[in-house]
């Protein structure tokens, strides 16, 4: 029994004079360092859970994956409805109308061929075989200018009994007659008889 005692005091006294194992402590932070029991110096990994520097998190930790750009919703801008869309300006209507042309250019007077109303209005009128027809009492105009028909007064007696009749202006021919000119119109006294009166302070033919 003395022996076994002796033994096991031996044995323990051999492992206090063994020198501990001292942990590399390169780069740590002093505030990681801590004793042992032994005296020798550790890396509190409470303090310090990467071995280095205080409440650092280790490296090894997984950090949460950044979405690709793939993976992001797309922004979509917003559509712009045919309401939306500045009205174009109307360029038809804020023209400026034309001016209109007040003094007549002299290449358009020039010509042997105008006539004025005076030609025409209170002249005899004769048929293609020389017989009078009647008078042009006067000439209708239409809104353009032209003359939309010519008025005779057929059928009566120095005035008396007469009717208007409208006819085309170009119906009627101005025919030279030696120094003079007279109005021919290309009907019959028979055909103007029988045609339809025109009533000219109503504008339209009577009923």
């Amino acid at each position: 029994m003395k022996a076994h005692l002796l033994a096991l005091t031996t044995a323990l006294s051999l492992v206090a004079f063994v020198p501990a194992y001292a942990e590399d402590l390169t780069g740590v932070d002093p505030a990681c360092i801590m004793k042992n029991a032994d005296g020798t110096d550790m890396v509190d990994k409470t303090k310090c859970p990467d071995g280095k520097m205080p409440g650092a998190a280790s490296n090894t930790t997984e950090q949460p994956a950044v979405k690709s750009t793939a993976e992001q919703p797309a922004t979509t801008p917003p559509a712009t409805t045919t309401a939306e869309q500045p009205a174009a300006s109307d360029t038809t209507a804020t023209a400026t109308a034309a001016p209109v042309e007040i003094i007549v250019p002299a290449d358009q007077l020039n010509a042997a061929k105008l006539m004025t109303a005076s030609d025409y209005i209170g002249k005899r009128v004769y048929d293609r075989t020389g017989a009078d027809i009647g008078e042009v009492n006067d000439l209708i105009l239409s809104e353009d200018g032209r003359i939309a028909a010519t008025i005779l007064g057929v059928g009566g007696f120095l005035g008396m009994g007469e009717k208007n009749v409208a006819v085309s202006v170009k119906s009627i021919e101005m025919v030279k007659d030696g120094e003079s000119t007279k109005l021919v119109v290309d009907a019959t006294k028979e055909q103007l008889d029988k045609a339809p009166s025109y009533d000219v302070r109503a504008r339209r033919y009577a009923s």
